[in-house]
Protein backbone atom coordinates (compact mmCIF):
# COMPACT_ATOMS: atom_id res chain seq x y z
CA UNK A 1 0.00 0.00 0.00
CA UNK A 2 2.90 2.56 1.00
CA UNK A 3 4.94 1.92 -2.61
CA UNK A 4 1.87 2.28 -4.57
CA UNK A 5 0.81 5.13 -3.04
CA UNK A 6 4.43 6.51 -3.02
CA UNK A 7 4.11 6.03 -6.78
CA UNK A 8 1.04 8.09 -7.24
CA UNK A 9 2.62 10.56 -4.73
CA UNK A 10 5.65 11.31 -7.06
CA UNK A 11 3.40 11.58 -9.98
CA UNK A 12 1.00 14.35 -8.28
CA UNK A 13 4.54 16.64 -7.26
CA UNK A 14 5.60 16.29 -10.76
CA UNK A 15 2.22 18.07 -11.87
CA UNK A 16 1.57 20.23 -9.04
CA UNK A 17 5.13 21.61 -7.27
CA UNK A 18 5.84 25.27 -6.11
CA UNK A 19 9.00 27.06 -6.59
CA UNK A 20 7.73 29.83 -3.92
CA UNK A 21 10.27 32.70 -5.50
CA UNK A 22 8.42 32.55 -8.38
CA UNK A 23 5.09 32.20 -7.18
CA UNK A 24 4.84 34.58 -4.38
CA UNK A 25 4.77 38.44 -5.09
CA UNK A 26 7.71 39.46 -2.40
CA UNK A 27 7.50 42.58 -3.63
CA UNK A 28 4.27 43.50 -1.59
CA UNK A 29 5.41 45.42 1.46
CA UNK A 30 5.46 44.22 4.71
CA UNK A 31 3.53 46.75 6.63
CA UNK A 32 0.95 47.14 10.04
CA UNK A 33 -2.04 47.75 7.56
CA UNK A 34 -2.70 43.78 7.48
CA UNK A 35 -2.66 41.22 9.86
CA UNK A 36 -0.43 38.38 9.57
CA UNK A 37 -2.46 35.23 10.51
CA UNK A 38 -6.56 35.04 11.16
CA UNK A 39 -6.77 37.68 14.07
CA UNK A 40 -7.93 34.86 16.31
CA UNK A 41 -5.00 32.58 15.91
CA UNK A 42 -2.79 35.35 17.91
CA UNK A 43 -1.44 33.48 21.08
CA UNK A 44 -2.58 36.17 23.50
CA UNK A 45 -6.36 36.47 21.49
CA UNK A 46 -9.04 37.14 24.01
CA UNK A 47 -6.91 38.43 26.75
CA UNK A 48 -7.17 41.62 29.03
CA UNK A 49 -3.36 42.35 27.65
CA UNK A 50 -4.52 41.52 23.96
CA UNK A 51 -7.80 43.88 23.88
CA UNK A 52 -5.40 46.59 25.61
CA UNK A 53 -3.46 46.60 22.67
CA UNK A 54 -3.41 49.23 19.85
CA UNK A 55 -4.72 47.70 15.74
CA UNK A 56 -1.21 48.35 15.27
CA UNK A 57 0.30 47.00 17.79
CA UNK A 58 -2.04 43.95 17.23
CA UNK A 59 -1.15 43.47 13.71
CA UNK A 60 3.09 43.73 14.76
CA UNK A 61 2.55 40.89 17.38
CA UNK A 62 1.30 38.85 14.31
CA UNK A 63 3.77 39.53 12.28
CA UNK A 64 7.01 38.30 15.17
CA UNK A 65 4.56 35.48 15.65
CA UNK A 66 3.94 34.08 11.86
CA UNK A 67 7.92 34.80 11.55
CA UNK A 68 8.83 32.60 15.06
CA UNK A 69 6.13 29.95 13.29
CA UNK A 70 8.07 29.64 10.48
CA UNK A 71 11.29 29.58 11.80
CA UNK A 72 10.45 26.93 13.70
CA UNK A 73 9.40 25.84 10.35
CA UNK A 74 12.48 25.67 9.03
CA UNK A 75 13.89 23.95 12.08
CA UNK A 76 11.78 21.03 12.06
CA UNK A 77 11.90 20.35 8.27
CA UNK A 78 16.15 20.44 8.90
CA UNK A 79 15.42 17.21 11.03
CA UNK A 80 12.53 15.94 8.58
CA UNK A 81 15.34 16.13 5.54
CA UNK A 82 17.76 14.75 7.47
CA UNK A 83 15.98 11.99 8.61
CA UNK A 84 14.72 10.99 5.11
CA UNK A 85 18.52 11.09 3.60
CA UNK A 86 19.75 9.06 6.02
CA UNK A 87 17.11 6.29 5.34
CA UNK A 88 18.08 6.87 1.25
CA UNK A 89 21.96 6.51 1.76
CA UNK A 90 21.98 2.83 0.89
CA UNK A 91 18.38 2.72 -0.66
CA UNK A 92 17.58 0.60 -3.84
CA UNK A 93 16.12 3.65 -6.32
CA UNK A 94 13.78 0.89 -7.80
CA UNK A 95 11.52 1.48 -4.96
CA UNK A 96 9.34 3.81 -5.34
CA UNK A 97 9.40 5.06 -2.32
CA UNK A 98 12.89 6.25 -3.00
CA UNK A 99 11.87 8.44 -5.17
CA UNK A 100 8.65 9.99 -3.26
CA UNK A 101 11.24 10.52 -0.41
CA UNK A 102 13.11 12.68 -2.63
CA UNK A 103 10.72 14.62 -4.01
CA UNK A 104 9.72 15.48 -0.25
CA UNK A 105 12.80 16.33 0.53
CA UNK A 106 12.47 18.74 -2.36
CA UNK A 107 8.94 20.14 -1.42
CA UNK A 108 10.87 20.51 2.07
CA UNK A 109 14.21 22.14 0.90
CA UNK A 110 11.75 24.67 -1.20
CA UNK A 111 9.60 25.83 1.91
CA UNK A 112 12.54 26.16 4.14
CA UNK A 113 13.76 29.14 1.62
CA UNK A 114 10.34 30.47 1.46
CA UNK A 115 10.13 30.89 5.19
CA UNK A 116 13.23 31.94 5.40
CA UNK A 117 12.63 34.22 2.46
CA UNK A 118 9.58 35.82 5.02
CA UNK A 119 11.60 36.64 7.98
CA UNK A 120 14.48 38.00 5.69
CA UNK A 121 12.20 40.32 4.18
CA UNK A 122 10.28 41.20 7.43
CA UNK A 123 12.29 42.62 9.37
CA UNK A 124 11.63 40.54 12.25
CA UNK A 125 14.25 38.62 14.28
CA UNK A 126 15.16 35.17 13.33
CA UNK A 127 13.94 33.36 16.80
CA UNK A 128 15.99 30.22 17.45
CA UNK A 129 13.85 27.54 19.03
CA UNK A 130 14.70 26.60 23.13
CA UNK A 131 18.16 25.45 23.60
CA UNK A 132 16.10 22.54 25.11
CA UNK A 133 14.50 21.48 21.81
CA UNK A 134 17.36 22.33 19.66
CA UNK A 135 19.43 19.50 21.49
CA UNK A 136 15.92 17.10 21.00
CA UNK A 137 15.81 17.50 17.52
CA UNK A 138 19.83 17.26 16.89
CA UNK A 139 18.76 13.51 18.97
CA UNK A 140 15.97 13.05 16.71
CA UNK A 141 18.09 13.97 13.87
CA UNK A 142 20.93 11.54 15.06
CA UNK A 143 19.85 8.61 16.78
CA UNK A 144 18.00 5.45 15.27
CA UNK A 145 14.73 6.77 16.44
CA UNK A 146 12.18 3.98 15.35
CA UNK A 147 10.44 5.26 12.13
CA UNK A 148 6.98 5.06 13.32
CA UNK A 149 7.89 7.97 15.72
CA UNK A 150 9.99 9.75 12.88
CA UNK A 151 6.32 10.09 10.99
CA UNK A 152 4.24 11.17 13.95
CA UNK A 153 6.55 13.72 14.63
CA UNK A 154 6.17 14.48 10.90
CA UNK A 155 2.35 14.33 11.51
CA UNK A 156 2.32 16.45 14.17
CA UNK A 157 4.51 19.71 12.60
CA UNK A 158 2.22 19.43 9.27
CA UNK A 159 -1.39 19.12 10.79
CA UNK A 160 -1.17 21.44 13.70
CA UNK A 161 0.22 23.75 10.70
CA UNK A 162 -2.15 22.76 8.42
CA UNK A 163 -4.94 24.24 10.35
CA UNK A 164 -3.52 27.23 11.31
CA UNK A 165 -2.39 27.38 7.50
CA UNK A 166 -5.93 27.05 6.01
CA UNK A 167 -7.35 29.31 8.34
CA UNK A 168 -4.98 32.12 7.23
CA UNK A 169 -5.29 31.26 3.29
CA UNK A 170 -9.05 32.16 3.11
CA UNK A 171 -9.33 35.22 5.17
CA UNK A 172 -8.95 38.64 3.66
CA UNK A 173 -7.73 39.72 6.19
CA UNK A 174 -4.61 38.29 6.53
CA UNK A 175 -1.46 39.54 4.00
CA UNK A 176 -1.45 38.06 0.43
CA UNK A 177 2.22 36.89 1.09
CA UNK A 178 1.32 34.65 3.93
CA UNK A 179 -2.05 33.94 2.10
CA UNK A 180 0.33 32.70 -0.62
CA UNK A 181 2.68 31.01 1.33
CA UNK A 182 -0.37 28.89 3.33
CA UNK A 183 -1.60 27.91 0.14
CA UNK A 184 1.28 26.38 -1.20
CA UNK A 185 1.67 24.48 2.61
CA UNK A 186 -1.06 23.12 2.24
CA UNK A 187 -1.60 21.81 -1.24
CA UNK A 188 2.46 20.22 -0.77
CA UNK A 189 2.16 19.31 2.75
CA UNK A 190 -1.41 17.60 2.15
CA UNK A 191 0.77 14.46 -0.48
CA UNK A 192 3.46 14.78 3.21
CA UNK A 193 0.53 13.90 5.96
CA UNK A 194 -0.69 11.05 3.18
CA UNK A 195 2.71 9.58 3.03
CA UNK A 196 3.23 9.94 7.11
CA UNK A 197 -0.43 8.40 7.68
CA UNK A 198 0.08 5.46 4.92
CA UNK A 199 3.41 4.57 7.00
CA UNK A 200 1.98 4.49 10.01
CA UNK A 201 -1.24 2.81 9.32
CA UNK A 202 0.88 -0.14 7.95
CA UNK A 203 3.77 -0.33 10.28
CA UNK A 204 2.31 0.47 13.38
CA UNK A 205 -0.05 -2.28 14.70
CA UNK A 206 3.15 -5.03 12.92
CA UNK A 207 5.55 -3.60 15.91
CA UNK A 208 5.48 -5.93 19.14
CA UNK A 209 3.34 -4.34 22.15
CA UNK A 210 6.34 -3.31 23.95
CA UNK A 211 7.91 -1.51 21.13
CA UNK A 212 3.74 0.40 20.64
CA UNK A 213 4.14 1.78 23.70
CA UNK A 214 7.99 3.01 23.70
CA UNK A 215 6.69 4.77 20.09
CA UNK A 216 3.98 6.27 21.77
CA UNK A 217 5.83 8.04 24.48
CA UNK A 218 8.57 8.97 22.55
CA UNK A 219 5.95 10.18 20.20
CA UNK A 220 4.38 12.04 22.63
CA UNK A 221 7.40 13.93 23.71
CA UNK A 222 8.75 14.88 20.15
CA UNK A 223 4.83 16.09 19.25
CA UNK A 224 5.30 18.35 23.16
CA UNK A 225 8.19 19.78 21.75
CA UNK A 226 6.69 21.01 18.68
CA UNK A 227 3.82 22.20 20.14
CA UNK A 228 6.04 24.32 22.32
CA UNK A 229 8.01 25.68 20.08
CA UNK A 230 4.92 27.52 18.01
CA UNK A 231 5.66 30.90 19.13
CA UNK A 232 9.00 31.90 20.38
CA UNK A 233 8.55 33.37 24.50
CA UNK A 234 11.07 35.73 22.89
CA UNK A 235 8.53 37.24 20.58
CA UNK A 236 6.52 39.05 23.77
CA UNK A 237 9.34 41.10 25.01
CA UNK A 238 10.25 41.80 21.25
CA UNK A 239 7.19 43.70 20.27
CA UNK A 240 6.87 45.92 24.37
CA UNK A 241 4.91 43.50 25.81
CA UNK A 242 4.94 42.36 29.78
CA UNK A 243 7.01 40.05 31.34
CA UNK A 244 4.62 37.68 31.78
CA UNK A 245 3.19 37.64 28.31
CA UNK A 246 4.41 34.09 27.28
CA UNK A 247 2.61 32.48 30.90
CA UNK A 248 -0.36 34.31 29.76
CA UNK A 249 -0.64 33.16 26.55
CA UNK A 250 0.21 29.43 27.75
CA UNK A 251 -2.66 29.59 30.24
CA UNK A 252 -5.04 31.77 27.56
CA UNK A 253 -8.08 29.49 27.65
CA UNK A 254 -8.80 30.54 23.84
CA UNK A 255 -5.38 29.18 22.56
CA UNK A 256 -5.79 26.18 24.68
CA UNK A 257 -8.71 25.58 22.77
CA UNK A 258 -8.01 26.43 19.56
CA UNK A 259 -4.59 23.92 20.66
CA UNK A 260 -6.96 21.55 20.62
CA UNK A 261 -9.40 21.99 17.80
CA UNK A 262 -6.18 22.27 15.68
CA UNK A 263 -4.49 18.79 16.92
CA UNK A 264 -8.26 16.76 16.74
CA UNK A 265 -7.90 15.34 13.80
CA UNK A 266 -3.96 14.33 14.34
CA UNK A 267 -5.06 12.98 17.28
CA UNK A 268 -8.45 11.22 16.56
CA UNK A 269 -6.04 9.44 13.82
CA UNK A 270 -3.25 8.25 16.12
CA UNK A 271 -6.11 7.17 18.77
CA UNK A 272 -7.72 4.85 15.67
CA UNK A 273 -4.31 2.89 15.02
CA UNK A 274 -3.81 2.50 18.64
CA UNK A 275 -1.22 4.91 19.23
CA UNK A 276 -2.20 6.95 21.91
CA UNK A 277 -4.11 4.05 24.02
CA UNK A 278 -4.91 4.80 27.64
CA UNK A 279 -1.59 3.34 29.06
CA UNK A 280 0.17 6.21 27.19
CA UNK A 281 -2.65 8.98 27.42
CA UNK A 282 -1.09 10.58 30.38
CA UNK A 283 1.70 11.60 28.51
CA UNK A 284 -0.05 13.01 25.19
CA UNK A 285 -1.86 15.03 27.95
CA UNK A 286 1.29 17.04 28.18
CA UNK A 287 1.25 17.82 24.52
CA UNK A 288 -1.80 20.17 25.41
CA UNK A 289 -3.67 18.22 22.25
CA UNK A 290 -5.28 15.63 24.29
CA UNK A 291 -7.85 16.15 26.94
Amino acid sequence: MVTQLAQRLSEASVKKSFDPMKTINWEEPFDLTRFYAKEEDISLYGTAVYESLSREEKVRLSLHEVASLMATGIWFENILKHKFIAYLYDHDPNDANFRYMLHEVADECRHSMMFGEFVRRSGVPFYRVRWWAKWGGQFLKEAPVPRSAVFVGILAAEEITDFFNRRAMIDPDVHPIVRDISRIHVIEEARHISYARSHLTEGFPRLGRAKQVRVSLLSAIVTGVIVSQLVSPDVYPTVGLPADAARLARENPHRRALLREGGRKFVTYLEGIGLIRPSTRWAWKATRLVG
